[in-house]
């Protein structure tokens, strides 16, 4: 058995790294205790015609249901390096699903569901079972399933209300987003509108996420999906590190079987 399946944890806690911090862009800015009533009616800005296209790139998916994918994983953080396979499951609103092999071999699986997030460390007979809201306490940051989906799906994920600005060149479309904390980039093809690529910076340097986004392809009624993502990290803690995801065989909208469970033997962490 390779010696780097050992390893394998710290790619997962990597993964839930990045859910977390983009998951966290659309609400760190809010003061700490501020909360918007359930039913509270928000009145959001007028969207500028020159703008509007970057809003409504998410309606391209709305009758997108579920994704089943093999994907290869290439991860190289500080000190590892290490390409492994996976296969994907997402149901929208609803689940998120992956599984980390090597020549053949499960090493890992976790699953993100509204509420909750489960990892499964097959080599190391370990598991992760966290309530959402108990890692926002943990990593003093929130965390959203909607906004992991929309990273997932190549959809902009914006930091706050602001007003977003429009650079247009011949090529490309820039639009710019900040606040007191974030700004945010977010670029486009002038001619198709899709999303290129995403950038989320701290302002006091702390942290940043980016999001390549190629190779985009047409499958059955899903105009147009990026199957190529290089995602790149950087924090003072942690340092630098990226993802390079490469997606196969997608299927939409056939759901397939999700299985997990955590054998009684298994030790938490």
């Amino acid at each position: 058995m390779p010696k780097n399946f050992k390893r394998f944890h710290f790619i997962l806690l990597f993964s839930l790294l990045i859910v977390i911090f983009s998951a966290c862009i659309a609400k760190k800015a809010l003061p700490a205790k501020q909360k918007t009533p359930e039913k509270a009616s928000v009145k959001l800005p007028e969207i500028p015609r020159n703008v509007s296209s970057i809003y409504t790139l998410e309606t391209r998916y709305k009758n997108l249901n579920s994704i089943h994918a093999k994907a290869s994983v290439d991860i190289d953080m500080p000190d590892f390096n290490q390409s492994v396979n996976s296969q994907i499951r997402w149901i929208r609103d609803s689940v998120f699903w992956m599984n980390f092999t090597i020549l053949g071999i499960e090493g890992a699986r976790l699953l993100i569901t509204k509420d909750s997030f489960y990892m499964v460390d097959r080599i190391n007979k370990k598991y992760i079972a966290e309530n959402l809201s108990k890692l926002s306490v943990k990593y003093n940051l929130p965390i959203s399933f909607k906004t992991l989906q929309n990273f997932f799906l190549g959809n902009p994920v914006f930091l706050s209300n602001n007003e977003v600005h429009l650079e247009k060149t011949s090529q490309v479309n820039h639009f710019i987003q900040e606040d007191n904390i974030w700004k945010g980039d977010y670029y486009t093809d002038s001619s198709t509108s899709i999303l290129n690529k995403l950038n989320l910076k701290e302002k006091n340097g702390e942290s940043t996420l980016s999001q390549n986004l190629q190779n985009y392809k047409s499958i059955k009624s899903l105009s147009s999906f990026s199957f190529d993502r290089l995602i790149e990290f950087y924090s003072k803690v942690s340092g630098k590190a990226s993802i390079k995801l490469e997606i196969k065989d997608l299927g939409i909208n056939t759901p397939k079987e999700i299985k997990f469970s955590i054998p009684s033997s298994y030790e938490r962490m």
